[in-house]
């Protein structure tokens, strides 16, 4: 197999690798609210304590939300330090503070109470998921990756392991010195008549 047809094959398998099949865009989950000023702040990866929080400014710039708390338009009162949502209290759990039932409903407890466990496992196992997929992704992404690297070695040593081949054609060189450093005078008159 000639030199040719070798990087001919090789290239277009590099190009296979690098620009076909390339794996569908991560989507990053994060949730934008509104506080009651009017400014909208944007959590990441959701709304939940431990989320990072910042201010979105008119021209899409994102910067840190300073400490303190911020109410936003559903009642829900963030606590910010540092960037991040230390806590987060929704207007149910201030309600449910405030107006102390003043019987205990059974049934409406347990329905409460196996539809938080059903939404914490369902949550729980969603993002164990998304884990598993962007994990799946880069390990095809790193093997993808170190194929086309092999891919690219091999064609480099091929065409570093081919030998130098000296021009075919010799130049003619009318000025160059004999041995002992002169031209004839016959030598210059053929150089003339060319």
């Amino acid at each position: 197999m000639d030199l040719k047809t070798k990087v001919k094959e090789n290239l277009a398998e590099i190009k296979k690798l690098i620009f076909e099949d390339a794996p569908e865009e991560v989507t990053v989950d994060m949730a934008d609210v509104k506080t009651v000023s009017g400014e909208t702040i944007r959590l990441t990866p959701a709304a939940e304590v431990g989320a990072t929080a910042e201010v979105i400014a008119e021209d899409g710039t994102l910067t840190p939300v300073a400490d303190g708390d911020i109410e936003l338009e559903d009642g829900s009162v963030l606590s910010i330090e540092g960037g991040i949502v230390a806590n987060m209290v929704s207007p149910e759990i201030e309600a449910s503070k405030e107006d102390k039932p003043a019987e205990f409903n059974a049934e409406k407890f347990a329905e409460d109470l196996t539809k938080s466990i059903t939404d914490s496992i369902l949550s729980t196992m969603d993002e164990k998921l998304k884990e598993f997929v962007k994990a799946e992704v880069v390990t095809e992404l790193d093997e993808k990756f170190t194929n086309t690297t092999k891919k690219t070695i091999e064609l480099v040593e091929t065409i570093a392991a081919e030998p130098v081949e000296e021009p075919t054609k010799k130049t003619h060189q009318p000025f160059k010195r004999k041995k002992n450093g002169r031209i004839s005078f016959q030598e210059l008159n053929e150089l003339k008549n060319k």
